[in-house]
């Protein structure tokens, strides 16, 4: 059970960071499944990738930030995309400031 003084310091992280942790764990649990599927460890992804074992590490933290540089070495990496974006929009519609 949560406590209600947790539930009350919870309830002030604005949405925003909320919803950045949960995308970076998603991140991090993809890359995981990834891994799994090519029989993997942390340490053969840091040598494929040019990485440490540290900053490896790190992805799995929930707190990491990819950059798109990241995601795009971890999608050769694995022939795989890591993440999906929606193309299906209609650029002739969007409002440019």
């Amino acid at each position: 059970m949560v406590s209600t003084t947790f539930k009350k310091l919870l309830d002030r992280v604005p949405e925003d960071a909320k919803t950045e942790v949960q995308l970076s764990i998603d991140i991090a649990e993809r890359i995981h499944h990834l891994m799994s599927e090519h029989n993997m460890t942390k340490a053969e992804l840091a040598q494929k990738m040019g990485e440490s074992c540290t900053e490896v590490h790190r992805w799995f933290s929930g707190m990491h930030t990819f950059t798109t540089k990241t995601l795009a070495r971890l999608q050769n990496v694995f022939g795989q995309p890591i993440i999906a974006v929606d193309k299906g929009f209609d650029v002739s519609s969007m409002t440019i400031y």
